[in-house]
């Protein structure tokens, strides 16, 4: 059996990328050993005469070892092609359509899957770029499903866009509307290697919308609070002189207002409300230091 050899399921199959040509030089190693099989049932005879039986026991033990080899290997290339077919689908996704919990999921059914192959096929390159390939695709479910965050806007997608050298071709959905923007195209960027700038770039996203909410509720209070007018009469005098106040739920909120914009201001993402935090820290500083004075 020149084919055969005595290292276990290390036999020599194909190592290709190509998955058709993977399974016909398969198929051709199977029919290889087949007639080998063949070959040592029709001398089994002969060594038997010449006590070598148990030459030939060995010999038919290491192509049966390759017979599994090459199913396990076969098994493999099922499982690549099923993995290809999951990834190409998803990145035909638009980005409106996008289920994260569920591209992770179908994600973690291929990985089980690469991991339920035989171990014969675990030192070949095709096992090595199948498992690579398909922890790569499940690295980048994490990293999409915070892209889709409210949170992000035009300015943030220009961020990810530099941090990835993203081609000019890359459309952001943000973009003229392009809501129909394919996962395969944000996949494109290679997500999983700028990992640490798309997650700071959706933290800051995140850290900017609180700081875009607070000022607004902040806006909204200011803009329709309510004053009151409480009569003063100076002793000896019969002329009442109004002075202005808050309520006391208003002047707590004052205070927490003030504590929010210093909150504000000592934040590294601050500089996009920059000027508004600054005019506010100075409307409320002032706002605070007349009713003192009133009171």
């Amino acid at each position: 059996n020149g084919s055969a050899n005595n290292d276990g399921c290390q036999t020599s199959l194909p190592q290709l990328s190509d998955s058709v040509s993977a399974i016909h030089h398969l198929k051709s190693a199977d029919d290889a050993l087949t007639s080998e099989r063949r070959s040592l049932d029709e001398n089994q005879y002969l060594c038997d005469m010449f006590g070598l039986g148990n030459m030939v026991d060995k010999a038919r033990g290491i192509v049966e070892e390759m017979k599994l080899d090459l199913s396990g290997m076969s098994r493999l290339w099922d499982v690549s092609d099923a993995l290809n077919a999951f990834i190409k689908s998803s990145e035909q996704l638009p980005w409106t359509e996008i289920n994260a919990e569920a591209l992770e999921d179908g994600g973690k059914a291929q990985l089980k899957a690469v991991k339920g192959l035989d171990k014969c096929t675990r030192w070949s390159d095709a096992f090595k770029t199948l498992d690579r390939k398909c922890k790569n695709f499940l690295s980048a479910t994490p990293l999409v499903a915070l892209l889709g965050a409210k949170a992000m806007r035009p300015r943030h997608w220009e961020l990810l866009k530099k941090a990835t050298s993203a081609p000019p071709v890359f459309v952001p959905p943000c973009a003229d509307g392009n809501t129909d923007m394919l996962l395969g195209s944000l996949l494109s960027l290679d997500l999983v290697r700028y990992a640490n700038d798309v997650e700071e770039i959706c933290d800051r996203a995140s850290k900017e919308e609180k700081m875009e909410i607070s000022l607004g509720h902040i806006e909204s209070r200011w803009s329709s609070i309510v004053f009151t007018m409480n009569a003063y009469r100076k002793q000896g005098s019969d002329e009442d002189i109004p002075l202005l106040g808050i309520g006391e739920e208003d002047y707590e909120a004052l205070e927490n207002d003030q504590l929010a914009v210093q909150s504000m201001l000592a934040s590294r993402f601050v500089g996009q409300f920059q000027q508004q935090v600054n005019s506010w820290q100075t409307a409320l500083f002032n706002v605070n230091e007349v009713f003192l004075l009133l009171s």
